[in-house]
Order: structure tokens, then sequence, then C-alpha cells
């Protein structure tokens, strides 16, 4: 998972397809039961996520290796958020009280609701 982290920041074509294939492998619906965190472990960098897959009802831990990815858009996740991501598909949705986001990937021009990530900025305060 390492070598894929990697290859993204290289944005060559063929790394970008690379990355674009393990974006739409990804697949979970869950709701958080904390905010996500920035985790070392087995020799590269992830996102623990805890909360209930809504699919099974039951307790989960994902770790999102494509920790770059995240970085973009970790501020706007919160506990009590739905997260979802279909196997296949380029976008995030993160369902918080009274909006939707939709993250899309894009190896050169990230969208948040449809708006290039270049212009969107943290909240100021935010540490992750």
């Amino acid at each position: 998972m390492a070598i894929i982290s990697i290859l993204f920041s290289c944005k060559t074509e063929e790394s970008c397809k690379v990355e674009e294939n393990y974006v739409k492998e990804e697949n979970y619906h869950l709701v958080l039961s904390a905010k996500p965190e920035k985790t070392y472990g087995k020799g590269t960098w992830f996102y623990e996520l805890k909360g209930k897959n809504l699919d099974s009802n039951t307790d989960t831990i994902i770790h999102l290796d494509n920790y770059r990815w995240y970085d973009l858009f970790i501020f706007l996740w919160d506990k009590g958020d739905s997260l979802v991501k279909l196997k296949g598909s380029l976008i995030t949705e993160i369902h918080k009280k009274d909006i939707i986001y939709n993250i899309e990937w894009d190896c050169d021009d990230p969208k948040i609701n449809g708006v290039s990530s270049k212009l969107s900025k943290p909240p100021k305060g935010n540490n992750n």
C-alpha cells in the first residue's frame, strides 16, 4: 500500500490510473463513532475510521491507506457523520446533519461539491 501512496505524489499518467483504480476499489457505508485519526503502522500512514457499518449494523474499523487523498478533506469528517463510498465510484459522500458533501477523486484537481479542492481551505485551528 505504501507504493500506491508514493505513486500518488508522482503525478504521472500511469500513477494516476493506479490511484484511480485504488479509489474505485474502496467500499464503505458507516456512521463515524469518532473523528478519524491519521495513524502510522506496518510501514505506512493511514486513516483509521471507527464506526457502525450501516450494511451489517456492526461496529467496525476501516483503514484507509490512501492518506494523501483523504488529507484533502479529512477536516470535513466528524463524529456522527455518515460516510458512503461505493465500489466502482470515484465519489465519497459525507452526510452531515444539514449538508451532504460529494468528494470527487481526480488526479489533477479533486472536487468538493464540484468545486476545486485547490480553492477549499480547512477551517483555522484544525490540526488534521
